[in-house]
């Protein structure tokens, strides 16, 4: 996977969107990211797995935030899954600890993006 390429793929589990990432969240991306994850969240509750998302830089943290807030703004749930070490650290550099509703497993981010 090289660092301009992000691979977003849909899966519907009940009412809850699953939007699994590949790649890199960063200024090569951060459009096709924004975009997809945008019209998602206005949809219904997403859950956004990111097993597979090595990087993350500013501009991605930045774009992970506007959708945030987009998802607040259309009371849509946007949950985190999967994430690793390395990006959890750039939240935690950005200073964003609770920003994001970050779940443990799928099984709790299911439950965690169904609540009203």
């Amino acid at each position: 996977m090289i660092l301009n390429e992000i691979i977003i793929s849909t899966e519907k589990i009940d009412s809850v969107q699953v939007l699994k990432l590949q790649g890199s969240i960063n200024s090569f991306t951060e459009k096709k990211f924004k975009d997809a994850l945008s019209v998602a969240v206005r949809q219904g509750p997403v859950i956004m797995d990111m097993e597979d998302v090595h990087l993350v830089s500013s501009t991605g943290v930045q774009a992970l935030k506007e959708v945030s807030q987009s998802s607040f703004a259309s009371k849509n749930k946007l949950v985190l899954v999967n994430i690793s070490k390395a990006v959890i650290n750039v939240f935690k550099m950005a200073g964003l600890n609770g920003f994001f509703l970050i779940a443990n497993d799928e099984e709790a981010a299911l439950k965690m993006a169904s609540k009203r």
